[in-house]
């Protein structure tokens, strides 16, 4: 049962890198790169330009909006 509960909070809705999208089906998209720079480095792009995400979706990029590092 356990296992079932942590593969259930690996999804694009509780990643750190999500963008909430008012553009996309789903309501998400895929902040990854963003977020890559730091702060004062990050360029503002159209949200078109971001993937758009389902949010059962997960991928090897996931890490919990908790999750420091």
């Amino acid at each position: 049962m356990e296992s079932i509960a942590k593969s259930a909070q690996r999804s694009c809705k509780n990643c750190r890198y999500v963008l909430l999208s008012d553009t996309a089906e789903s309501g998400l998209r895929c902040g990854f790169d963003y977020f890559q720079n730091p702060p004062l480095e990050r360029k503002v792009k159209r949200m078109s330009q971001f993937a758009e995400l389902e949010p059962v979706d997960y991928c090897d990029k996931w890490k919990a909006k908790e999750s420091l590092g």
